[in-house]
């Protein structure tokens, strides 16, 4: 892992210090700053914040998607949460993880074998870590 992990499931008292960053990312989205909070707070999101970057992951569908709702920091920190959010993935039976990104985040991702899909990007989650 690249970055060291402080802890790992967050709430939505942690989200509030990456306010700006989830304003400005959410900005013209479905969901505000409040709602990702509440659902946070009532288990149907999950936070991940290692201080240097956070993730706000809802899983979704069967099989587990885990859907990026929100997240931020610093690219370190993001790679090195997303070792434990897809470890976490792994331990509910999620699949892959899926994100909607930038082309030029897009960019910086591919080399960690994320997969440019319409506007999505997606990485199957390996479960052969056990």
């Amino acid at each position: 892992m690249n970055a060291p992990v402080k802890h790992i499931l967050g709430t939505a008292h942690d989200l509030a210090k990456w306010r700006g960053q989830v304003d400005r990312a959410l900005r013209g989205q479905p969901v505000d700053f409040e709602q990702v909070a509440d659902a946070i707070d009532e288990g149907r999101m999950f936070m991940f914040d290692s201080g240097e970057a956070f993730v706000v992951i809802e899983p979704q569908g069967d099989p587990i998607q885990l859907m990026v709702v929100v997240g931020g920091g610093s690219q370190k920190g993001l790679e090195g949460l997303e070792l434990v959010v897809s470890v976490w993935g792994s331990i509910i039976g999620a699949k892959k993880i899926v994100a909607h990104a930038r082309e030029g985040f897009w960019r910086r991702l591919k080399k960690q074998g994320w997969k440019k899909s319409r506007i999505v990007i997606e990485k199957e989650i390996c479960h052969g870590w056990r």
